[in-house]
């Protein structure tokens, strides 16, 4: 009976976005899309959510936490649904996933503890991608000069020291 009304709850909360978004508007873009760059998409989707799920449940550990993976990964995918849909944006599945980690038996503060350095351990990873991801458009003339004056290869040098850094 519960798995059916979160189901029930699921699906219509996906409705409510959907009608929200607009169905016309959801459904032209898509019709739109290129099959194999949304798939693309998609998977580089998961496959994110999924290392940032795996890199809290190594912060968790980290801090002596009871977090067995795969609930700290169910409780990841609820916090970014949450964030997708409640107000507040992060906030909401920032304290849903302090509350599952609480309601496991660990303390409130290093459950926040545990997002708060996921957060910024995530910042800190698109901190070092921004840099790399700026020295290739230097190197391949997509990032006028006049923009970044700095050369290529100290940028890719910032990006390195930001990985090399002690988090």
């Amino acid at each position: 009976m519960k798995v059916l009304l979160r189901a029930a709850a699921s699906l219509g909360l996906l409705a409510l976005v959907f009608h929200f978004a607009g169905p016309a508007r959801i459904i032209g873009a898509v019709a739109n899309a290129d099959p194999a760059w949304l798939a693309v998409a998609m998977l580089a989707s998961v496959a994110a959510s999924l290392t940032s799920a795996l890199r809290w449940h190594a912060l968790a550990n980290w801090l002596g936490l009871a977090a067995p993976r795969p609930a700290l990964m169910l409780a990841y995918f609820r916090g970014i649904a949450a964030n997708t849909v409640l107000p507040g944006a992060t906030l909401g599945g920032d304290t849903l996933r302090t509350l599952h980690l609480q309601r496991r038996g660990n303390p409130l503060a290093a459950s926040a503890a545990s997002v708060a350095l996921d957060r910024m351990s995530g910042l800190w990873v698109l901190v070092a991608l921004a840099l790399a991801t700026t020295a290739a458009a230097q190197w391949s003339g997509l990032l006028p000069r006049q923009l970044l004056p700095l050369p290529p290869l100290l940028t890719l040098a910032g990006a390195l020291a930001v990985l090399a850094a002690p988090t």
